[in-house]
């Protein structure tokens, strides 16, 4: 039975291999569409839940001051809970040290160094590739390593007892590697290679009014979430309340309701990656719409192939006609047929699925080239995916199967025999499917250029002050006091036209807020703030409106401020220059509106702080350098950073490429989208050739009688391309409203946008209609050139 499915399938394949060829690659290439994209939603929704207690794990941030929700939180509510909390079972603060340099015989090699509390591999359980997984970091010269930085490092990851001398609190301190991890088949929000006890790093206060620790709690269960709210609701009222605010005058419910006033920010470990954007995120999260969008884009494209396989399945159908008139008539029961028909599907199926292997290598190698990264990493390359895909394509193969099936057996015997049985229903369903196919990838293709359109609008946006030629060292705190004198020899560089020191910077994610008011406002408002010296405005290329710049003074001037069009506006200032607006803060200048963070953002409003404290240094870099000339300058600052600093790594970075950045997700997306949208063309235009040729070929006759009569060949292309114009016509009438309605929800999350133009849907459905014609008119142009004699000579 099974060697007979067999004989069936190669007979129909190699009667019209070119049709048979397109259906099941067509299938194939949309299987593997699809599931690249749900393979990398499922990876976003990975993101910490392989650990043991993801669950029961917790992590808590603040807002206070007006200053904006933290990922960070104080460093004593740990303490603090672990003595008075009923329901927290272990706990670990997390800090983040940055980007060092291990170095050993020359040797060089950067990293990220943690630190943690014991208890950290106890609520995220790693894989461990040797050592004792419960006392990993059971004293204080203990160090844990991943296996990449082993393996770089070491060259093999069996190194427990090794050495490592690590640059910690200004000196180098000397650690034993007691354990192991392996991160790399882990999904995780958690960055670093390198871990030690986070000791070094505690200030030892007993403040709730600090925030430089990420606080992770593991719960007895999971159902103590309602009492952990209790016990840090309890915290607010009788600990911080109670020692800050009581003497405000204020009951806690009216404090409670200020804008300034404290509030915990308790997030589920498994959402940090999708759903928390808060200021000082260890790393950039996902965007959950966006993962949601892909993966939807990736099931249009199945149903777009869907359609195809279906389409062309039916429109061969009359090929079968005799064949399951002739079992009918001899007594197999519709339920037998519907078997066979599955049967014979099932076999398609197992090639389809090769295909699809073979496609899907090929859609991965497209997504990194087109992203410039991997959306999916190398986890996914194993038998387990393949295993998936298989299964994947067997399930999609029984789906795609079920309507030709019902619809073969359904037709009675007599209409088979003549070759007459749902002709016409047949073609308004066939005619359905194309629609939609073409709707779906016109809609992709408007979305598409949408994207671009936005994308190349923020490119040309301006920001306020000039991003090109800034260069930025973040890391100058470790200089000491030896940083004035390495800003001095790198200003007199000839490649320098300025420089200037700040404590953050526009495009840094720890700007923090205050609160300001002026004598004549009830109450106060949370403004972003900017400590920056003398030199700010003019190596940052900001224009300054009204008043005065700031003076040179060698311990800065807490009395003084510059504030930006946006302040002065939300601080309603007519006259800005000489106003308090808080603490005897004087306004001495306004300048020009610029903007701080990334362009979904709109203009915040900022005061400028005058102080001089060496945190980051910014250098102006004269003209448009060649990239020879930027190379051999970046290699002097390193050579000078070396001569003040050789234990620490100098961490740099152009502004502009920062704000390239804050664009990062949405190019890539984009040119996901993009791919994606050409996946779709092309398989409703294999689609559409494949039925083209197919419906040619059934009315070749009809062709050659025309072309006997009279009939120019521009009149008979002209006839059978208006068939299938009109139906992408309609494919248009239901795209547009879909592509608008999606666009400007995914538009409405940007502060500046373009505006929503007809040419945008008129361009997108002319791509998708000239397409369409070109495929299917080159088809038409062949059918109307063949000599009609081959056609007719028999009859």
């Amino acid at each position: 039975m099974i060697l007979n499915q067999f004989k069936l399938v190669f007979r129909r394949f190699f009667r019209s291999p070119l049709i048979s060829a397109i259906n099941l690659c067509g299938l194939a290439l949309g299987i593997a569409s699809a599931y690249l994209g749900l393979s990398y939603a499922w990876q976003e929704f990975s993101y910490d839940k392989s650990f043991k207690d993801a669950g029961k794990i917790y992590r808590v941030g603040v807002d206070f001051m007006n200053m904006g929700g933290f990922a960070v939180g104080p460093e004593y509510l740990p303490e603090y809970l672990d003595l008075h909390s009923n329901v927290v079972e272990s706990f670990s603060r997390v800090s983040v040290r940055g980007k060092i340099e291990l170095q050993d015989d020359g040797r060089k090699l950067e990293t990220i160094l943690v630190g943690c509390d014991s208890a950290f591999f106890s609520l995220f359980d790693f894989p461990v590739v040797q050592g004792e997984s419960n006392a990993l970091m059971a004293l204080p010269d203990r160090a844990v390593i991943s296996r990449d930085l082993a393996l770089k490092w070491f060259g093999e990851d069996h190194v427990v007892g090794r050495e490592l001398e690590i640059p910690v609190a200004g000196e180098l301190r000397q650690y034993f590697i007691s354990g192991v991890i392996d991160k790399s088949s882990t999904y995780t929000h958690l960055i670093g290679d390198l871990f030690i006890p986070v000791k070094p790093f505690l200030a030892g206060e007993a403040s709730w009014y600090s925030a430089g620790f990420y606080t992770y709690f593991k719960l007895d269960r999971k159902e103590d979430y309602p009492v952990f709210l209790g016990e840090l609701e309890s915290i607010r009222r009788n600990e911080i309340f109670d020692k800050y605010a009581k003497g405000s005058g204020l009951t806690y419910d009216e404090w409670i309701k200020k804008s300034d006033a404290y509030r915990f920010i308790i997030t589920p470990v498994t959402d940090i990656h999708l759903k928390s954007s808060l200021n000082f995120e260890m790393a950039p999260g996902g965007n959950l719409q966006k993962v949601k969008g892909l993966a939807l884009i990736g099931l249009l494209i199945l149903l777009v192939a869907i359609a195809n396989y279906i389409n062309l399945t039916t429109a061969r159908s009359y090929i079968r006609n005799r064949e399951i008139g002739i079992k009918k008539s001899l007594g197999v029961h519709r339920s037998q047929l519907v078997k066979q028909f599955i049967g014979e599907s099932m076999i398609e199926s197992a090639f389809v699925a090769i295909l699809a292997i073979v496609f899907l290598n090929a859609l991965l190698k497209l997504f990194s080239y087109w992203t410039g990264s991997a959306l999916l990493l190398d986890n996914y390359l194993g038998a387990q995916y393949y295993l998936g895909c298989v299964a994947f394509t067997v399930l999609i193969g029984l789906f795609a199967s079920a309507y030709p099936s019902i619809y073969l057996s359904a037709i009675p015997p007599q209409g088979l025999l003549k070759n007459t049985g749902s002709i016409a229903k047949g073609f308004r369903f066939r005619s359905a499917l194309v629609v939609i196919q073409f709707a779906i990838t016109t809609a992709l293709l408007c979305g598409s250029m949408v994207i671009f359109s936005q994308l190349k609008f923020l490119n040309q946006k301006d920001l306020g002050f000039n991003k090109d030629g800034l260069l930025v060292f973040e890391n100058l705190s470790s200089l000491g006091n030896s940083a004035e004198t390495f800003r001095k020899e790198l200003a007199a560089n000839p490649m320098v036209s300025s420089s200037s020191f700040a404590q953050s910077l526009p495009g840094s994610t720890n700007l923090y807020q205050s609160s300001f008011m002026t004598p004549e406002m009830e109450y106060s408002i949370p403004l972003r703030v900017l400590p920056v010296d003398e030199n700010f405005l003019r190596t940052m290329g900001i224009r300054l409106l009204e008043g005065e710049d700031f003076i040179r003074k060698e311990y800065g001037d807490s009395t003084v401020a510059i504030i930006n069009e946006s302040a002065k506006a939300a601080l309603g200032l007519g006259n800005a220059i000489g106003a308090d607006i808080s603490n005897n803060i004087r306004v001495i200048g306004v300048v020009s509106d610029f903007h701080i963070e990334s362009l979904k953002s709109g203009i915040q409003p900022v005061v400028l702080k005058y102080d001089p404290r060496a945190n980051i240094l910014v250098l102006r870099l004269k003209g448009k350098s060649d990239s020879q000339s930027r190379a051999n300058f970046l290699k002097e600052v390193n050579e000078l950073w070396n001569k003040f600093n050789p234990e620490f790594a100098v961490q740099y970075a152009f502004i502009d490429e920062t704000f390239a950045g804050f664009a990062e997700q949405e190019e890539i997306m984009s040119k996901g989208i993009l791919s994606l949208t050409l996946m779709a063309l092309l398989i409703a235009c294999l689609g559409l050739f494949g039925l083209t040729t197919f419906s040619l070929k059934r009315r070749e006759k009809e062709i050659s009688i025309r072309k006997v009569l009279g009939s120019s060949v521009g009149g008979i292309v002209s006839l059978f391309t208006r068939e299938f114009v009109v139906l992408i016509f309609f494919s248009f009438l239901l795209a547009i409203p879909v592509a608008y309605y999606f666009s400007s929800q995914w538009l409405g999350d940007f502060a500046y946008r373009i505006e929503l133009t007809w040419w945008i849907f008129g361009l997108g459905s002319l791509v998708a209609m000239m397409v369409a014609i070109l495929t299917v008119g080159l088809q038409c142009l062949k059918a109307a050139l063949q000599n009609p004699v081959k056609s007719i000579r028999n009859e």
